[in-house]
């Protein structure tokens, strides 16, 4: 089997489709929307997603001693049907079992062809029983190596959680992501909100605009710390910075790296 899509699309995607209520929220049909303390965008197998339960006082998804509501999984595409709204790719990454991935049309959509080899950034969602996820972003693969980079994040994760918490290590684990941003190259300057704004992303005020514009310049997987932004953006009180980092976190734009003080973000 061939591991690249001859004719797939080199230039990654990036999913629309995300308002206020979406990414940490409860399964679709289950009520009132709550926000989750689980946060950051977690590198997993489809087997560890599928054989999670949801947890309705935690609002996240666990499996053993992994909680998790974003994540990242690497598999090749078996299948896909695509429709004006949206295209969804079931994807198998050889540990068990198959998932379906949601991406949902936009402009600059690419659609990917059967037996390509993906990268998928998304929150998991639950549609009739059935576990899913509703991707943020979606890339080719470029270097085989960035399958051995995966697996070995799942391996660690095992490792990091239970010296984290102490408990029994698995074998399917998932690990903060240490993804780069495909634009970190290209530092953007200047400050945001108020003024002018050198990436505006629709529904964001302009904190969110300034805090999600300062991480794409980051060149590192540590991004920067909240000490970082607040010096950046000094037009805002940390207070006002903090509560929009939660939002964006939430949301799946933006992830926890080292700890709950660093972020990246995820395009």
């Amino acid at each position: 089997m061939a591991l690249w899509g001859a004719s797939a699309n080199a230039n990654g995607y990036t999913g629309g489709g995300f308002t206020r209520d979406g990414a940490g929220a409860s399964p679709a049909g289950t009520g009132n929307v709550q926000r989750s303390n689980i946060k950051g965008v977690l590198s997993c197998t489809i087997a560890t997603i599928l054989e999670s339960k949801y947890n309705n006082e935690q609002n996240c998804y666990v499996y053993k001693h992994l909680k998790f509501n974003n994540v990242c999984i690497l598999g090749i595409i078996r299948s896909s049907q695509s429709s004006s709204a949206h295209t969804t790719y079931t994807l198998d990454d050889h540990t068990g079992g198959l998932i379906d991935v949601k991406a949902w049309a936009d402009d600059s959509a690419e659609v990917y062809v059967e037996s390509t080899y993906v990268k998928v950034y998304g929150c998991i969602k639950q549609l009739a029983g059935k576990l899913m996820i509703s991707a943020f972003r979606i890339n080719r693969l470029k270097s085989v190596n960035e399958l051995t980079s995966h697996l070995v994040e799942c391996v660690h994760a095992s490792i990091y959680h239970q010296k984290q918490q102490g408990g029994s290590t698995g074998v399917n684990g998932t690990t903060m992501t240490t993804m780069s941003s495909n634009g970190a190259s290209n530092a953007r300057n200047g400050n945001t909100g108020g003024g002018g704004v050198p990436t505006s992303h629709t529904g964001f005020s302009n904190l969110e605009n300034g805090i999600v514009n300062y991480l794409k310049s980051s060149q590192t997987n540590t991004g920067f710390s909240v000490k970082d932004i607040c010096q950046r953006l000094k037009q805002f009180n940390e207070q006002q910075i903090r509560k929009s980092i939660e939002f964006l976190s939430n949301e799946g734009h933006i992830y926890s790296t080292i700890d709950e003080e660093h972020y990246n973000c995820v395009e």
